[in-house]
């Protein structure tokens, strides 16, 4: 789908309701930010443990900011087979999900701050498309929208090794998701008649996909669809930007206060 594409609405509403992901094209970002954002991102992961921990999220509390080991998060009870960063909007306002970033070095916070304008654009102008297609108020989406931003490293993994999955089968419990991987595949897709399927990476595209809590703004017209991610079993890792922009914390959806939602699934 275009994001210059003068059917935005009915094309998006589309996809939303048979997948609930869907490939975007023309969205403006320059390659060469993607490819800046690519570069720091695998210098910091090819430092040593000890280098990166000086930058674990232990030490950024409530923030949600700062690094995680191979094996920190589990989906589904199970380890992941990733480390990544949590970062964000710099804000000097400190509290759940909002705060200073890790200073990791002096090039971040520049290309930091130019993706998460870009991904807040392209954000605001699906969110508007999907109003018309829904004829729905989503006002809770504009002011202070809560933006979290990932950066997953997925290392090569010996078969032996315990991690069946990169990240295992879940669904988004968020708004919308803006991916965006490297030239590596591992990305998987439950549609409901071919079962699972690859989802090729594609230059100087985004992956987006809705997530629970717009699917239940939608009563059911919108799928929020099952994905996970394959090991990296090979002599390459792989690196992938998720992007996810929910409510203001302090907004109420559909009679719940945003923030316990969202406190309720991290």
């Amino acid at each position: 789908i275009s994001l210059s594409s003068p059917n935005l609405a009915s094309e998006i509403d589309e996809a939303c309701r048979t997948v609930g992901f869907f490939r975007l094209t023309d969205h403006g970002v320059p390659p060469e930010l993607a490819e800046q954002l690519v570069s720091l991102s695998r210098n910091f992961f090819a430092k040593s443990l000890e280098e990166k921990l000086e930058w674990s999220m232990e030490k950024y509390g409530r923030s949600w900011r700062g690094f995680f080991a191979l094996g920190r998060e589990l989906t589904s009870g199970r380890r992941d087979a990733k480390e990544g960063l949590y970062l964000g909007s710099e804000d000097e306002d400190e509290g759940f999900f909002r705060g200073r970033n890790p200073a990791l070095t002096s090039e971040w916070p520049a290309v930091l701050a130019a993706w998460l304008g870009h991904m807040r654009r392209i954000s605001c102008t699906l969110v508007d498309a999907m109003e018309v297609a829904l004829a729905a108020d989503l006002s809770f989406m504009r002011g202070r929208p809560t933006e979290l931003f990932r950066v997953f490293h997925y290392p090569p993994v010996a078969a032996e090794a315990d991690f069946p999955w990169g990240v295992g089968e879940h669904t988004d419990y968020g708004f919308l998701t803006i991916l965006k991987g490297d030239d590596a595949a591992g990305l998987e897709v439950r549609l409901p008649e071919s079962g699972w399927v690859d989802v090729p990476p594609t230059a100087n595209t985004f992956v987006v996909n809705i997530g629970d809590m717009l699917a239940r703004i939608s009563a059911g017209r919108y799928q929020s669809t099952a994905h996970r991610v394959r090991t990296q079993r090979g002599s390459t890792g792989r690196l992938s930007f998720p992007y996810f922009f929910d409510p203001d914390l302090d907004s109420s959806v559909l009679g719940l206060p945003y923030r316990d939602y969202l406190l309720s699934k991290v």
